[in-house]
């Protein structure tokens, strides 16, 4: 009896060891709608996944032709003055004693962001 539990648990553990560490930290999930406006030089800068932000899904409306990771961020290029809805599900992390970043701060430049399920 004691060796079936003994060996329950170990499968059990060994089930578990791919799956990825969360850091031991708070976070917040969120899922959110976006609208932004293409600036100028024809570019829609969204974030990556760092230590402050994990991106669960990223969809845009209308499709991007190309996606693009340069000058340090990732890239989406299309007509200058284009409205582009981006729904993102990411997990923000609090990092160095600051609490996780609200959606808003996720999203530089978008003229709304609301979120599409609760939080």
């Amino acid at each position: 009896m004691l060796a079936t539990v003994a060996l329950a648990a170990i499968a059990a553990s060994a089930g578990c060891s791919h799956l990825p560490v969360e850091p031991a930290i708070g976070h917040c999930d969120h899922d959110v709608t976006a609208e932004f406006v293409v600036a100028a030089d024809g570019r829609l800068g969204l974030p990556t996944s760092d230590r402050r932000l994990r991106i669960d899904a990223l969809e845009l409306a209308p499709a991007p032709a190309d996606e693009r990771f340069d000058d340090g961020g990732r890239w989406f290029p299309y007509a200058p003055g284009t409205r582009v809805a981006v729904r993102m599900r990411f997990r923000a992390f609090a990092v160095d004693g600051a609490a996780p970043c609200p959606p808003e701060r996720a999203l530089p430049g978008a003229l709304r962001v609301r979120p599409t399920s609760p939080p």
